[in-house]
C-alpha cells in the first residue's frame, strides 16, 4: 500500500485533539433538593465547570479516534500496488463530418470506430491504458491520459464527428509524443491517408465505406438594397455516377415557401440563384430524402445586417472632385456626405489632413504628400511596372497597367508602401494612433489614374476594408470551419458566445476578434449583458466531406512495434469511504445512547 497524497496526513492532528478533549468534562453547577432518595443511584459528584480528569477507555472514544484515523487514510488517497505489465493504447479518432456517414444497414463510421476501440479494450488477459485524441486544428483529448479501458469506453460517448476537412498531422504529432517508444498508436479514420504521408510507428485502420451522396457545398446571401429582394446563391453536388432527384425544401420557422423537385447528373452540381422574400431575416434549407451523410442536407441562412458606410468628399468643385463622385456612385450601400464631422471614409486633399491623437476615421488622402511626410528630392513622373504588394486588399483585381503617375514625391521612411516606384511610395499607408490613413502620392490633374478601369475598383476596395472594421458580423452565415472575424464596438464590453450545443464561451476584451474553434453547425448568438447582440449560423459546406466515394476500408500496420512495460499501479480503496462513514455514524449513535441512558437514570 501507499499514499497517493501525503498532505492527507494532517488529518493526524485529529488524534491528540480528540483525546485531548476527553481529559475535559462538563458538569452543571450543583443544586439543592429535598432528599438524597430522589437519586435512584448514587452518582460521583463533580465539581462545577471544566476539570480534568483521566478519561476512561470508552467505546465511543475508541470509535471517534478510529473514524478519524480512517478520514486520515481516506483524505491521504490510500492506495494498493498491483505490479504487472501494461500496454498502453493510443488511439487518434478522426473527427470529420464524413466519419458520420452511414451505410445500408444505417451504422456509421463513428459506430465502427467505437466498436473497434472497445473491442481492443476488452482484453482479460492483459492490463491495458488507453488515451483517446480527436483530430481537429487544436487536437483535444478525450477523458484523461492513460486511462482505465472502462473509462476510455465511457468517455466515447461524448465521440460526434462534425468537423469540416482538416489536416490530422497535429493530433498525430501530440500522440507519438504521448506514446514515446512503449505505447501503441492507431489512427482510425474512413480511408488510409497516401503512403508517403504514414508514420512508421503507426497503424492505420480504415473503416469507411463508400457511398453515394448528395448536398450543399456552397451557400451565400446577397443583399442587394437597391432591389425588392435579397438573393440567396446555392450550389448542390451529387456525388455520385446516377442521375439523382432530390426535393430543395425552404421552411421559415413551420411555413414552407420553397419546394422544388431537382434534378442533378451523376458528378455534377446545380447552381441555384433565390429571391428570398423582402422582410425574412432566416430560412432554412433542406434536400430530401435523406442520403448516407445527413449532416450537408440542411443549411440555415441568415440575411446580413446592412452596413452603410458613410463618406465624406472634401474636395472643392472641380475635375477632382468629379471623378471621385464617379467612382463612389457605383458602390453600394454608402451616403455621401460634406462633412467630416460624421463620416466613417474621409476623402481629402492633403492640407486637410489634421489627424488627432484619438481620430478613429479613416482617410484617403490624394495629392503629393505634404513636406511633414516628404523626404528630400524632387516629384517624378514614372510609368509602370510598379512594385505591388500582392496580398493587399486594397489591390485586389487592380492591374495599374498604363497608368501615368505623375508628381509622386519621395516620402519618409516610416510611411508603409503599397505600391511604390523608384523607390518612391506610390500608394502608401500613413501610421496613425487609432485610424487608418491611405495616400494616393499623385498629382491627379496630370496622371490618367482616374481615366483607367483600375480608379473605381480602389475606391471601391478601399469602402469594402472600411465597411469590414464597422461593428458587427460582415456576413451571418458562415461555412463551417471558417474563421470569423467580429470586429466589436465596445472593446471592454462583457460579450458572451452561446453555441447549439448549450456551452456558453466569454469573449475576450479586444478591439477584433477572431472565432476559429466552432466545430459545430447550428446557429450560434453572441450575447451582450445578456441580450442577443449577433446572431449567425454555420453551416456543413465542404465537398472533400460529402464526397463519400473514395472512402474504402483498409489497414496499415505499424513498422515500428512497440511492447509492455511494467507499472506499480495502485486502485483506490473504495471500501475505506463506506468504512468510515458507517464509523462515524456508529460513533454518534452509541454517543446519543450514552447520554440518553444518562438522562434515563438521572
Amino acid at each position: 500500500m501507499y499514499l497517493a497524497n501525503l498532505w492527507g496526513l494532517l488529518g493526524l492532528i485529529a488524534l491528540p485533539v480528540i483525546f485531548y478533549i476527553h481529559f475535559y468534562r462538563r458538569r452543571f453547577p450543583p443544586r439543592k433538593i429535598a432528599g438524597l432518595f430522589l437519586w435512584l443511584s448514587p452518582r460521583q459528584q463533580s465539581p462545577a465547570g471544566k476539570m480534568r480528569q483521566r478519561p476512561p477507555v470508552t467505546l465511543s472514544l475508541l470509535l471517534e479516534l478510529l473514524a478519524a484515523l480512517l478520514v486520515t487514510l481516506m483524505l491521504s488517497d490510500l492506495r494498493i500496488h498491483d505490479t504487472g505489465r501494461y500496454r498502453h493504447l493510443v488511439f487518434v479518432l478522426d473527427s470529420s463530418a464524413s466519419m458520420a456517414a452511414q451505410n445500408q444497414a444505417g451504422q456509421s463510421s463513428t459506430q465502427r470506430v467505437k466498436d473497434f476501440v472497445q473491442e481492443q479494450l476488452t482484453d482479460p488477459k492483459t492490463h491495458l491504458q488507453a488515451t483517446l485524441i480527436l483530430t481537429g486544428k487544436r487536437p483535444t483529448i478525450l477523458g484523461r491520459t492513460a486511462s482505465e479501458p472502462l473509462e476510455a469506453i465511457a468517455s466515447l460517448d461524448s465521440y460526434k464527428p462534425s468537423l469540416s476537412s482538416h489536416s490530422p498531422a497535429e493530433a498525430l504529432s501530440l500522440a507519438l509524443d504521448l506514446a514515446g517508444a512503449q505505447a501503441e498508436v492507431f489512427f482510425l479514420s474512413d480511408q488510409l491517408p497516401p503512403e508517403d504521408e504514414r508514420h512508421r510507428q503507426l497503424t492505420y485502420i480504415a473503416l469507411g465505406q463508400p457511398r453515394h451522396n448528395v448536398g450543399f457545398v456552397a451557400a451565400q446571401w446577397r443583399p442587394d438594397y437597391s432591389l425588392a429582394k435579397d438573393q440567396i446563391f446555392m450550389r448542390i453536388a451529387n456525388f455520385s455516377d446516377r442521375t439523382k432527384h432530390v426535393q430543395l425544401t425552404g421552411r421559415i420557422a413551420e411555413q414552407t415557401i420553397l419546394s422544388r423537385t431537382i434534378t442533378i447528373a451523376g458528378g455534377a452540381e446545380e447552381k441555384m440563384v433565390w429571391k428570398a422574400p423582402s422582410g425574412v431575416e432566416q430560412i432554412r434549407f433542406e434536400l430530401s430524402p435523406d442520403d448516407s451523410l445527413g449532416l450537408d442536407n440542411h443549411i440555415v441562412m441568415i440575411k446580413p445586417a446592412r452596413k452603410v458606410v458613410v463618406v465624406a468628399n472634401l474636395f472643392p468643385d472641380g475635375p477632382v472632385r468629379e471623378q471621385i463622385d464617379r467612382a463612389l456612385s457605383v458602390v453600394k450601400n454608402i451616403r455621401v456626405v460634406n462633412s467630416s464631422q460624421s463620416a466613417q471614409l474621409v476623402i481629402a486633399p492633403p492640407q486637410q489632413f489634421e489627424p488627432t491623437a484619438d481620430d478613429r476615421s479613416w482617410w484617403l488622402l490624394i495629392g503629393p504628400l505634404s513636406p511633414k511626410y516628404r523626404s528630400q528630392g524632387q516629384p517624378k513622373n514614372m510609368v509602370g511596372p510598379f512594385l505591388t504588394e500582392p496580398t493587399h486588399p486594397l489591390l485586389e483585381g487592380v492591374s495599374l497597367q498604363g497608368i501615368i503617375w505623375a508628381g509622386a514625391a519621395p516620402a519618409r521612411s516610416d510611411l508603409i508602401p503599397i505600391v511604390s516606384g523608384a523607390n518612391i511610395p506610390l500608394i502608401t499607408r500613413v501610421p496613425l494612433p487609432m485610424g487608418r490613413a491611405y495616400w494616393f502620392n499623385l498629382n491627379m490633374e496630370r496622371s490618367n489614374l482616374t481615366l483607367s478601369p483600375d480608379w473605381p475598383i480602389l475606391v471601391s476596395n478601399l469602402v469594402e476594408l472600411r465597411r469590414a472594421e464597422l461593428p458587427g458580423l460582415s456576413r451571418r452565415s458562415f461555412r463551417l470551419g471558417e474563421v470569423i472575424r467580429y470586429p466589436r464596438r465596445d472593446p471592454l464590453s462583457h460579450l458572451i458566445l452561446s453555441g447549439p450545443q448549450g456551452a456558453d464561451k466569454e469573449l475576450p476584451p479586444s478591439a477584433q476578434v477572431y472565432l476559429a474553434e466552432l466545430g459545430t453547425a447550428g446557429i450560434y448568438q453572441i450575447l451582450s449583458d445578456g441580450n442577443v447582440s449577433q446572431r449567425f449560423s454555420l453551416n456543413l459546406l465542404d465537398d472533400k466531406e460529402s464526397d463519400l466515394r473514395g472512402l474504402v476500408p483498409g489497414r496499415h500496420e505499424a513498422e515500428l512495434l512497440a511492447g509492455s512495460f511494467e507499472l506499480a499501479k495502485g486502485g483506490r480503496l473504495s471500501w475505506v469511504n463506506f468504512l468510515v462513514a458507517a464509523l462515524i455514524l456508529l460513533a454518534l449513535l452509541w454517543n446519543w445512547y450514552l447520554n440518553r441512558r444518562s438522562q434515563e437514570s438521572v
